[in-house]
């Protein structure tokens, strides 16, 4: 997914970056009702485990702020 934005513009991966956030969220909040309900969740961990890891890659080629307005 994160390598759609490689010549994105800013502003597109700041918006992939929120939207995954968002998803990561919902996700681990239906993981909590599902342990509280027996189900068994590991597959969505498994899910919310690669968005993690998508959205470390993210914010790395997003860059830090300092390097940001630098550009």
């Amino acid at each position: 997914m994160a390598s759609t934005f490689k010549h994105s513009p800013p502003e597109a991966l700041d918006a992939s970056i929120s939207a995954t956030e968002r998803r990561i969220a919902d996700r681990n909040e239906q993981i909590i009702l599902d342990l509280i309900r027996g189900r068994d969740t590991s597959a969505d961990e498994e899910s919310v485990a690669r968005d993690l890891a998508n959205l470390a890659h993210m914010r790395r080629r997003r860059g830090s702020p300092a390097s940001r307005a630098a550009r």
